[in-house]
């Protein structure tokens, strides 16, 4: 079974006391981008551009991922996301793909 990022396990890590959750995390990933267009939008003519490099990336397997047991008492294995505000290096490498995708169209 594969359980997609979506999902609050790549949350529960979090050494901080404030238990960072998906939903508090999105939500704060949100609001930067909205201050980031509200600065940096609309300035192509002097050359600044905002990339969307999140529609490229792989939502299933662009995090990193390990095995974990079902539960206490079986031994089946699943993988499961244990970051899930940080990309597995594929998945930086697809961000990197669509920088160059946007370069090139320069």
């Amino acid at each position: 079974m594969l359980l997609e990022p979506r999902s609050q396990h790549g949350f529960r890590n979090y050494r901080d006391s404030r238990k960072q959750t998906r939903w508090q995390y999105r939500r704060n990933q949100h609001r930067m981008v909205e201050r980031l267009i509200a600065r940096y939008g609309d300035q192509e003519e002097s050359n600044v551009y905002l990339i969307p490099v999140n529609v490229n990336l792989d939502c299933v397997h662009g995090f990193p991922m390990r095995s974990n047991p079902s539960n206490a008492r079986m031994p089946a294995q699943e993988k499961r996301v244990y970051d899930g505000a940080h990309l597995s290096p594929e998945g930086y490498r697809q961000y990197g793909d669509t920088i160059y995708g946007w370069i090139k169209t320069w």
